[in-house]
């Protein structure tokens, strides 16, 4: 009788096991899987946005070419972008750059002692 409740037990440890050990191999697949696959998905939908859209501005912004917001943000702006994430007295520039072929050289006006900053980012690497 002991036999038979201690196989009986043993079996219900093996499926707690094994489901515990998929568990834990369904999650590190999908984290690996977010981790690799979000960043390129939301790039990808940046660079579709600025290219074929541009900031609300109602046409693209060529590869290659920056383009600066002419006006502050503010609630009433008709780019989303200046309406919900941008510091109210700050001017934006935006441009998709292909670094591909050659490289390219980024002249910056005289700002005349006021700060200013450039981001260049490549999540593909």
């Amino acid at each position: 009788m002991k036999n038979e409740k201690n196989i009986g037990s043993g079996k219900k440890h093996r499926h707690l096991l094994v489901f515990l050990l998929s568990t834990a191999v369904a999650s590190i697949l999908g984290t690996c899987a977010y981790i690799s696959i979000i960043p390129t998905a939301i790039y990808s939908g940046y660079e579709k946005g600025i290219v074929d859209n541009g900031l609300g501005i109602g046409h693209g912004i060529p590869v290659n070419t920056l383009y600066t917001v002419p006006n502050l943000a503010s609630p009433y702006a008709t780019s989303y972008f200046l309406r919900t994430g941008a510091a109210t007295d700050t001017l934006y520039s935006v441009g998709w750059l292909d670094l591909k072929d050659k490289p390219l050289v980024l002249h910056v006006p005289d700002m005349h002692g006021r700060y200013y900053s450039i981001q260049f980012t490549d999540p593909k690497d």
